[in-house]
């Protein structure tokens, strides 16, 4: 396990058109040179960037790892407007440009694998080394079952406010824009993909994990047993060999 004390992480703000975005940062321990290995993660609906607190402590202390607030979320700005997947893609964007930030992996779970896939089709990948998915099925095909299980929804909308960091209109706003947009394949991901999935995910199903895979020649496939729907906070040290061994991890 890291010796990383994530109380010690640094956080700041980055200013977007829309508002500022809360960040944390691990920074790469000894990397005079600048870290090799780079994640930047996206959390899901309703979620901060505090639900990668467990994943954060097991990676090891030369892994360079930025978390963010989706706008919205957590200690971002909350502004009042429509809240889209484009939006959201949008603010990562200006993030990026601004930390001037590349040659990362993009970890996105659930909502957060859609704001990545949706910059990676707007402003392409050439920034990006990778992209991890995390129990999200970025599928048109679950969000035509989705808008018709009430009870599913219903069950989304209360996991999302849990945190009690995002109001309930944000969250709806994001939840229909989903469901009235779903996602297209991945063949336009032109880089490694690693597609990770909880066993008994109860919000996305594992059947749409294997159908997300057939979606793309470059991904690979994980599934962790007995995990849910968040595994990187329920299971975050098997999570953490996939993610290592995914970005090519060697300490020497």
């Amino acid at each position: 396990m890291s010796n990383i004390n994530y109380i010690k992480i640094k956080e700041g703000f980055v200013k977007t058109p829309y508002g500022k975005i809360y960040f944390k940062l691990k920074p790469a321990q000894n990397a005079v040179h600048g870290a090799r290995y780079k994640l930047l993660l996206l959390h899901g609906l309703g979620g901060t960037s505090n639900t990668f607190k467990k994943l954060i402590n097991e990676l090891p202390d030369d892994v360079e790892v930025y978390s963010l607030d989706l706008l919205g979320h957590g200690k971002s700005d909350k502004p009042n407007i429509k809240y889209n997947i484009g939006l959201q893609a949008e603010i990562l964007h200006y993030f990026i440009t601004a930390l001037k930030y590349s040659n990362f992996y993009l970890y996105g779970h659930s909502y957060g694998a859609h704001v990545a896939m949706k910059y990676a089709l707007y402003y392409g990948t050439k920034k990006v080394n990778g992209f991890i998915i995390e129990d999200s099925a970025i599928l048109k095909t679950y969000f035509r079952d989705l808008s018709k299980n009430k009870k599913l929804i219903n069950k989304i909308v209360k996991t999302a406010l849990t945190s009690k960091s995002s109001k309930k209109q944000i969250v709806l706003d994001s939840l229909d824009n989903i469901i009235e947009e779903g996602m297209a394949d991945l063949f336009y991901i032109d880089k490694p993909i690693l597609i990770i999935w909880g066993e008994n995910d109860e919000i996305t199903r594992i059947e749409f994990a294997y159908k997300l895979k057939s979606k793309s020649k470059n991904a690979l496939f994980k599934v962790i047993k007995n995990a849910q729907h968040v595994p990187h906070f329920s299971n975050p040290m098997e999570l953490k060999d996939l993610l290592l061994e995914f970005i090519g991890y060697n300490h020497n």
